[in-house]
């Protein structure tokens, strides 16, 4: 054959290196008459048909959250960084897209680094299709998350659902938001006569030129919001850049959030949210700001009349069990990221929680049941055993 033209082209025939083959093919074909199909959480890449890859939002908010994080840190830092997190998440199901990058999430995931590597940002990105690679297949950007979160649903519900959502989550901020200041009210007017007279004492010459405290304006800028704070992402970001800024004042800061997260009566949601901002203050403490650090040693300090309020809300007849339930895991989630963030003692943490959910938190119990083991354990069973000091009488 050496020599031959084959379609225009001249063949070079020569002795090439034998391969090992494996023990386990790397893809096994479906026996004959059975059609693939696709689970409820798998979908078939339809580009192999049609060329093009249609980019979709995960289903999951919070997959798309850890996504987003994901492919942020692998575009600063390299495939290393994602190397040692698929080694290091093997068993971890929330990281199933990259070992799937075939599916929903794994496609999500593929775009959002190369978007991101390409100057694009978390939230503003070029729609246009293109292309990874020459000749290769085209690529669809999303466009809006609450369109494609639409496609899964029945199309004839489609508008009914979006105004249904729409005037709903209007109404409940209205309602949250009137409630709120209501029960606010009486309470910002006990709160300034307080400040005034603290802030009185704080500019005595002992105290003064220290930029301790906040100005009237800002004091009004923080309690805003405060009031007007959700758990969205971007709305607890810019309280927590707002008080970086101001880390100087920490102490007053601290002080004027303690004392919007030990008001019982605020509903659930602004509770957590607010607790939220607290996470992410703490998180930042580190930061390099001057007196950033303080937060964290003023936080210690109120931390646990906070969440004995928390623990009072929880425990409290007007909290049905399904919403208690939802405050309980989410309140003890935030307890379990600090743990893992070594933001204060394991002590401390163990105290927040009993205060919290009323009994004694799991790391206690288990503590001093090791205590105890090891206690019983070494004590000597002297049963039966003659005494040292023992005679026989002649």
């Amino acid at each position: 054959m050496g020599g031959v033209e084959l379609f225009g082209l001249e063949m070079r025939i020569g002795w090439g290196k034998a391969m090992p083959k494996g023990p386990v093919p790397c893809y096994v074909a479906p026996a004959k008459g059975e059609a693939c199909r696709a689970d409820n959480d798998r979908e078939l890449p339809s580009y192999r048909r049609s060329g093009e890859v249609q980019v979709r939002f995960p289903k999951n908010d919070d997959v798309t959250a850890l996504i987003d994080r994901m492919a942020l840190y692998v575009s600063q830092h390299g495939h290393e960084f994602e190397r040692a997190i698929i080694n290091r998440e093997k068993e971890n199901p929330f990281f199933d897209f990259l070992w799937d990058p075939e599916s929903r999430d794994g496609i999500y995931y593929k775009w959002k680094v190369y978007s991101l590597c390409q100057g694009d940002t978390m939230h503003d990105w070029r729609e246009a299709p293109f292309q990874m690679f020459h000749m290769s297949e085209k690529w669809l950007p999303p466009r809006d998350r609450e369109e494609d979160r639409d496609r899964d649903r029945p199309k004839d519900r489609e508008r009914d659902d979006r105004r249904t959502r729409s005037r709903s989550r209007e109404r409940g901020r209205d309602r949250d938001r009137d409630r709120d200041r209501d029960r606010d009210r009486d309470r910002d007017k006990d709160r300034g006569d307080r400040r005034r007279r603290s802030r009185s004492r704080s500019e005595s010459p002992g105290r003064r030129g220290g930029g301790a405290t906040l100005s009237d304006d800002e004091i009004d800028e923080l309690q805003v919001l405060l009031r007007k704070l959700t758990a969205e992402r971007l709305a607890i970001g810019d309280a927590m850049c707002w008080a970086i800024r101001r880390a100087e004042a920490a102490a007053e800061i601290v002080d004027l959030i303690t004392q919007s997260l030990t008001i019982v009566n605020t509903p659930i949601p602004t509770k957590i949210a607010r607790l939220f901002l607290v996470s992410d203050l703490l998180h930042n403490s580190s930061a390099g700001v001057k007196k950033a650090s303080l937060y964290r040693s003023c936080f210690e300090k109120t931390l646990l009349q906070v969440f004995e309020s928390f623990g009072e809300k929880l425990r409290s007849s007007d909290v049905g069990r399904i919403t208690a339930e939802a405050m309980k895991d989410k309140v003890l989630r935030v307890l379990r990221v600090w743990e893992v963030w070594s933001i204060y003692p394991q002590d401390h943490l163990n105290k927040l929680e009993e205060a919290f959910t009323g009994v004694p938190a799991a790391a206690t119990v288990v503590a001093a049941q090791v205590a105890a083991v090891s206690t019983a354990e070494g004590e000597e069973d002297v049963d039966g055993e003659p005494l040292a000091g023992e005679f026989s009488l002649g």
